[in-house]
C-alpha cells in the first residue's frame, strides 16, 4: 500500500492548497503546544514549530508522508502571529497598514519510517495599502481573522495588498513548490 499524504494542520488555507494539488489526503492536525517554544528569530521559530508539529503526527503515522507548517508575518522587526481576539486583529491590521511585510512559512516534511525529514522556510515580501478604520472594521466583521497570521487571509481578499517577491502559497501558509519537490525526490 503506498504511503498516504497527511496535512498536519487545520488551516483552511493550507487545506485549500492541498485540495488544489492532491486528490486524496488526510488532515491530522498536530496537538503540539506552540507556547512551549520561546524563540525571537522568526525563521528559527517557524522552522522549529513546523518540525515539532510534523514530528508529533509522523510518529503516529510513520509510513505516510506528513507535512506541517507554521507561518508568521514580520513587520518592522515585530513577529506577528495569529491574533488572540478581534481587538488584537484590529490592532494588527492598523499596525500593518501601509507597510512592507515579510511572510515566513516554515515547513517540515517527513517519511518517518525511512528517517527522511526535510525542513526549511520560504519568504514572500508584500505591501499593504493604507487601510481606513472603516475598512478594518468591515474586514474583521466579515472575515475569520483569528485563524490567520497578521489577521488577514490573502486567499479570501487581496484587494489591499501587493506581492512584490515570492509566492502567494507562502502567504497562505504552505510553500507547495517545496511539497512537490519533496514528493518527487521521494518517488511519490
Amino acid at each position: 500500500m503506498p504511503p498516504k499524504i497527511i496535512l498536519a494542520s487545520n488551516s483552511p488555507g493550507r487545506k485549500m492548497l492541498f485540495e488544489k494539488y492532491f486528490k486524496d489526503f488526510l488532515i491530522i492536525p498536530s496537538n503540539f503546544d506552540e507556547n512551549k517554544i520561546k524563540e525571537n528569530d522568526p525563521i528559527k521559530l517557524t522552522e522549529l514549530l513546523a518540525f515539532k508539529k510534523c514530528e508529533e503526527v509522523a510518529k503516529n503515522n510513520p509510513f505516510d508522508f506528513v507535512f506541517a507548517f507554521d507561518t508568521v508575518v514580520l513587520c518592522e522587526n515585530h513577529i506577528i502571529g495569529k491574533p488572540q481576539d478581534r481587538d488584537d486583529a484590529r490592532n494588527m491590521l492598523k499596525f500593518l497598514s501601509g507597510k512592507k511585510q515579510i511572510v515566513i512559512s516554515g515547513y517540515s516534511f517527513a517519511l518517518y519510517h525511512k528517517n527522511i525529514i526535510s525542513r526549511g522556510h520560504e519568504k514572500t515580501i508584500l505591501y499593504f495599502d493604507r487601510l481606513t478604520d472603516a475598512f478594518i472594521e468591515e474586514y474583521i466583521n466579515t472575515h475569520d481573522v483569528l485563524k490567520y497570521a497578521g489577521g488577514y487571509a490573502i486567499q479570501e481578499n487581496d484587494r489591499f495588498l501587493t506581492i512584490k517577491k515570492g509566492d502567494i502559497d507562502v502567504v497562505i501558509g504552505a510553500p507547495m513548490k517545496k511539497v512537490k519537490e519533496f514528493l518527487l525526490k521521494n518517488k511519490y
